[in-house]
């Protein structure tokens, strides 16, 4: 079974009252309302530092208006605080009236760096990276797929013996040219027709047509698996194996 986390329920998910956020300063801004640059008793008439200019919703990519809190369409871009500084600036106002804060700044409680939240997803990440660095050094740069020849089940020789036909796809997944034996094993008389060991370049796929033997005697039943083996002679630690199937007529028949 397969757990799926939806993205969108990341941020829900690592979102708390410490959580950087962009917010509209309200003890400050409202009540909003339209002045001249030059009026100074504008507290005296109740309104806020807000000019109700309305330049924050206009430069919003999403269309919103960060006056009325925070909503899961903002983005963050930051385009609402750079306005609004202008526009706080040629009114001779103190910028910030819209800002990055947290909810616990706002309440005066003061941030917290340290928190569970921060600690779970700290160690998480760690652990996801030394997964990762676990997994890339025990990575085998080598893949090998058999594909076996569909279009007969199987053929007898003029020796009687049985034969299957198979291509191996082998992949070098190294920085440099390799070269590989491959070994079949599964059956005891079994013969290798082909190549046993071929060079492949970095980054090459290569395709390897071979035949396999076998005397009918052996065949107990009709299907038998077999295994094929690739290795590599510079590094005897790169290797990699792919299962396949030996068809032919069941006891000898």
């Amino acid at each position: 079974m397969h757990l799926y986390v939806p993205l969108c329920s990341l941020p829900s998910a690592m979102f708390d009252v410490d959580t950087m956020i962009i917010a509209y300063d309200e003890k400050r801004g409202d009540s909003r309302g339209a002045r001249k640059k030059n009026d100074t008793e504008y507290k005296l008439k109740g309104l806020g530092d807000c000019i109700d200019c309305e330049q924050c919703v206009h430069v919003c990519p999403t269309g919103i208006d960060i006056r009325d809190g925070l909503q899961y369409q903002c983005i963050a871009c930051a385009a609402c605080i750079d306005i609004c500084n202008s526009v706080m600036t040629k009114m001779d106002y103190p910028s910030g009236l819209i800002k990055y804060t947290t909810d616990n700044h706002e309440l005066g409680k003061g941030n917290h760096i340290l928190r569970p939240k921060t600690i779970m997803y700290a160690i998480l990440l760690l652990a996801i990276m030394v997964g990762f660095v676990v997994s890339l050094n025990n990575r085998i740069p080598l893949e090998v797929d058999i594909i076996r020849d569909r279009s007969k089940l199987y053929t007898h020789t003029i020796d009687g013996l049985v034969e299957n036909v198979y291509s191996i796809k082998m992949l070098n997944m190294s920085q440099t040219s390799m070269t590989y034996t491959i070994k079949v094993s599964g059956l005891d008389s079994l013969t290798v027709l082909g190549k046993t060991e071929v060079v492949v370049k970095a980054g090459e796929v290569l395709t390897i047509p071979v035949r396999l033997q076998v005397d009918p005697v052996e065949l107990k039943k009709p299907s038998t698996n077999i295994t094929f083996v690739a290795q590599s002679k510079e590094d005897p630690l790169i290797i990699a194996e792919s299962e396949s199937r030996f068809l032919g007529p069941s006891s000898g028949l």
